[in-house]
């Protein structure tokens, strides 16, 4: 069974002498700035992520303020990545990175709606 949140398989045997059962769980709990929980059913030890809010800066300061429009949008290219989601929350979250590597982050302006983007 592969559910969004965790994996889990079953494996049972039988001999003329014992019967022999298995069951696994598989997933990751990561905890965001914000402290809520973020479930993958991929195992994310000694992997790194980043989260991507892509945003209207309507003041030019350079950090999201209130009252900033956030663009939901896939709108990003990383090299070498592993597996992008976009949140419900217009966060952009990139996992299964590998630690200790250096990858580019690019802005990818054709995901974008052209009115939002310079």
């Amino acid at each position: 069974m592969d559910l969004n949140f965790t994996r889990t398989s079953s494996v049972f045997d039988e001999s003329d002498l014992s019967s022999i059962s298995r069951h696994s769980i598989y997933g990751s709990i990561a905890f965001e700035r914000n402290g809520s929980p973020f479930l993958s059913n991929r195992e994310q030890i000694g992997k790194g992520g980043i989260e991507v809010t892509l945003f209207v800066d309507n003041n030019n300061n350079g950090k999201y303020d209130a009252g900033d429009e956030l663009i939901y949008a896939r709108g990003i290219k990383v090299d070498g990545m592993g597996k992008t989601e976009l949140g419900k929350d217009s966060v952009i979250r990139v996992t299964q990175l590998q630690s200790y590597f250096r990858y580019n982050l690019e802005v990818d302006r054709q995901q974008i709606d052209p009115n939002l983007v310079r």
